[in-house]
């Protein structure tokens, strides 16, 4: 078996690569939590069409100019949205596609904005410098715009549950991933970045990527934000975003692995925001972002925010996707999976395998650093890995039911995902299934994740669950004593691969390890 603190480390960069290639989280496979977002809450969109199993978007496009009273105001459905005030910065006017603030990007790789209109299907892409193209179509549906370098930027018509809003600002990377807001609604406004002014030291010590550790700190902007990863600054740096206040008070708040950069706590006095590494030999590496509270879009634009009240279609359901099956919640082993595992027959000897990574665990709680979690094991539980792998051609999730799920993405036309089943099952001495996962959350307080936690491998390879008091989870087969359940050996079914069809089983007992 292998190190939990390697495991650990690749599970992590890797679950966030896999984001990386398409700008989106490989979704954990159950609907337990979902645990380590790449993207922020704001995050709405992927580069080069790339989905999660979480949900997907649609990239949109922009406003039709309007003149009211001599003013532009901001075109939205059911009328238009106040104009800025006579001296306002250029910036100020929507109409006019503004460049977010190229001063507040500082080293990250910002490479433009698409804003976007769904219902007119209208896309406009205004480049870090301010240059602005209105998008073509392209051959397989999608509207094409050259970025910085000549580089390809893509939006997609086509998307899932945040199609509901008209207008979308959508903010490119250079790694290839994006992300926005619907930007009239957003209490923010529309996140220009206009407030910001970043300074990063030219003098990086070794193991220090600014350019990477940027694109952690950019959520705390108000900008779609990336997830710490080993390469941000080395698997062992504290790496923490820090506030500082006029009245000389600061705040320091640990990012842990996966995470970006924490949401500012409170606007008012503040005075600059920053991230700051800690390298284990104790040197420091900072990247400051001054805060300037009279150029906020509010401030400086004599705009009121959200410009607008209500931007969603209504030609569309919110709560629907009619992309997307209905997700089922039904009894464990009675969907896809009981042509191989199914209550009261034995699990067949040859899948049973022996995990990769298996680690027995006690006490209140279980802290992993490198992970930002805490976990409780109460008196003992197990960390347990098993190998996971993404497949070329998948671009859609597993069957739309109790345990299975799955991640995808789509990085320049080249779709790749894995479609993932996992439950826990309960034998008899004679290796028969006499219990399986509760798959009702009613029926039990902690179903979400306080006694199983699981995380996505992606491209990384080892997929982990933590496995504490599994006693509530357990659901006895038909006819069967639940006195003979709590006597019962637990199991840890597990399957991937690229269809429902070809799926790469495996049967793990933590007990016997």
């Amino acid at each position: 078996m292998r190190e939990l603190r390697e495991v650990i480390h690749e599970a992590f960069a890797g679950h966030a690569r896999a984001l990386g290639d398409g700008g989106v989280e490989v979704a954990p496979s159950t609907a337990l939590d979902d645990i380590r977002r790449r993207r922020t809450r704001r995050s709405v969109a992927a580069v080069g069409g790339a989905v999660a199993a979480s949900g997907a978007i649609a990239f949109a496009a922009i406003a039709i100019p309007g003149s009211v009273d001599g003013g532009t105001t901001i075109a939205a459905p059911g009328g238009t949205a106040p104009a800025p005030s006579g001296d306002a910065p250029a910036w100020c006017y929507l109409d006019d596609y503004p460049a977010p603030n190229p001063d507040a990007w500082g080293p990250a790789g910002f490479v433009g904005r698409v804003y976007a209109n769904y219902v007119d299907e209208e896309f406009v892409y205004v480049s870090p410098d301010g240059d602005v193209q209105h998008m073509e179509r392209s051959g397989d549906g999608a509207y094409d715009a050259q970025g910085p370098g000549g580089r390809t930027i893509t939006a997609h018509v086509d998307g899932g549950l945040t199609d509901v809003f008209t207008h979308l600002a959508i903010d490119y990377s250079d790694n290839g991933s994006a992300g926005g807001s619907a930007y009239l609604t957003d209490p923010e406004g529309p996140r220009l970045g206009y407030e910001w002014t970043t300074e990063a030291p030219s003098d990086a010590p070794p193991g220090v990527n600014p350019k990477l550790l940027m694109e952690v700190h950019t959520s705390t902007l108000g900008f779609g934000g990336t997830g710490l990863e080993p390469s941000v600054a080395g698997a062992d740096a504290v790496v923490e975003t820090v506030f500082r206040y006029d009245d000389g008070t600061e705040e320091a708040v640990r990012i842990g692995r996966g995470h970006p950069g924490a949401s500012v706590p409170e606007y008012d006095g503040l005075e600059s925001a920053s991230i700051r590494a800690t390298l284990p030999e104790g040197e420091i590496y900072e990247i400051t972002s001054q805060y300037d509270p009279t150029q906020t879009y509010e401030a400086a634009c004599g705009v009121p925010v959200p410009p607008v009240g209500d931007d969603t279609r209504d030609d569309i359901d919110p709560s629907s996707d009619p992309e997307r099956d209905e997700y089922v919640t039904g009894p464990y082993l009675e969907g896809p999976e009981s042509v191989t595992f199914q209550c009261l027959a034995a699990v067949p000897e040859d899948l049973v395998a022996e995990p990769t990574v298996l680690e027995r665990q006690s006490g209140t709680y279980y802290d992993v650093e490198e992970a930002g979690l805490e976990f409780d094991f109460g008196d003992g539980g197990y960390i347990l890995g098993a190998p996971e792998e993404m497949f070329p051609g998948v671009d859609g999730p597993g069957p739309q039911y109790s345990g299975w799920g799955g991640g995808w993405s789509d990085q320049t036309g080249d779709p790749h995902g894995v479609v993932t089943y996992e439950a826990l099952i309960w034998v008899d001495e004679d290796g028969a299934i006499i219990g399986r996962q509760q798959h009702d959350a009613d029926d039990r307080e902690g179903l979400g994740g306080e006694d199983l936690y699981s995380i996505g491998g992606g491209d990384a390879g080892d997929h982990l669950w933590y496995i504490g008091d599994t006693s509530e989870l357990a659901l006895p087969c038909e006819g069967v004593d639940p006195a003979e359940v709590e006597k019962a050996e637990l199991g840890l079914i597990w399957g991937y691969g690229p269809s429902v069809d070809d799926m790469r089983w495996s049967v793990f007992f933590p007990e016997r390890g």
